[in-house]
């Protein structure tokens, strides 16, 4: 079965953009020239979160995961190199849907990971 998946990117400022993709191990979202990939999706707390902006951009950015309840449950930092961007990820989490954000200057890339215990 493949799922709907919705990207919202909030931009510094009041500018939003949003996509969606279906997907069914991976997700994986095309908005503009910025691309958001969360995989495997679904996945049993083991993932990997992989972002490519539009631009050469080098620095730093904060990856958080928050619970259905929007509680932050992990936070990571994660090195931006020549506008890439890789984080494994490794929960120990109960089933359900999590919220990965990632802040980039202001800069926000969200999207949801189902984790799926067996």
């Amino acid at each position: 079965m493949n799922d709907l998946f919705f990207l919202r990117i909030k931009l510094a400022g009041d500018s939003v953009i949003e996509g969606a993709a279906i997907a069914t191990h991976h997700y994986l979202a095309n908005v503009g020239d910025t691309l958001f990939s969360l995989s495997p999706n679904p996945s049993n707390g083991d993932f990997e979160i992989d972002l490519s902006l539009n631009q050469q951009y080098s620095g730093t950015a904060t990856c958080e995961i928050l619970d259905p309840t929007e509680r932050v449950v992990s936070v990571d930092r994660a090195i931006i190199e020549n506008g890439w961007m890789h984080l494994s990820k490794s929960l120990t989490l109960p089933s359900g849907f999590y919220l990965v954000r990632t802040n980039i200057e202001g800069n926000i890339y969200q999207a949801k990971v189902l984790i799926q215990k067996n």
